[in-house]
């Protein structure tokens, strides 16, 4: 006879590190209005360092995020630029795309040395229970071209 329980609720994401173990990782950050549409916001208070979100990716060529018809292809305000190929982005899942600008952010992404396709979102310093979550795009995306790189936030 079976019995395992089962937990009803959101689904809780898993991360393999160096081929271990798996270790849960269940979310309890909120999808709110931001600063510029929606955003991260903190579901409990996070302490520097701390991981805060982990997301899922893919990658995908550049070929397919040519504009459409003459106009800019709606994906391209969230992909990530890829760290395994030269020619790819990555296309990042659940919150991990959602994370707004800013030039002082409160969180960093890194990935790990594994090829385990996930991204890792940490408070680069702590961060109140409610506070949006901001990362940074880099120098290079289109929201810091021709803005006060010392402004917070993003203008877009």
């Amino acid at each position: 006879m079976n019995t395992r329980k089962y937990r009803r609720g959101r689904r809780r994401n898993t991360r393999r590190r160096g081929g271990g173990k798996a270790q849960e990782f269940k979310s309890c950050n909120t999808i709110q209005k931001g600063i510029a549409g929606y955003g991260v916001f903190a579901g409990k208070k996070y302490r520097a360092k701390q991981i805060v979100e982990i997301s899922p990716f893919i990658e995908i060529h550049k070929d397919h995020l040519q504009e459409i018809n003459g106009k800019k292809n709606p994906l391209r305000d969230y992909v990530f630029t890829s760290h395994l190929k030269k020619d790819h982005e990555l296309v990042v899942f659940g919150n991990g795309s959602l994370f707004n600008h800013s030039n002082d952010p409160n969180v960093y992404y890194y990935h790990d040395q594994t090829k385990n396709r996930l991204l890792y979102y940490a408070a680069s310093k702590d961060i109140e229970k409610g506070e949006e979550l901001f990362i940074s795009y880099g120098d290079k995306h289109s929201v810091n071209q021709g803005v006060d790189k010392n402004l917070v936030g993003s203008t877009h």
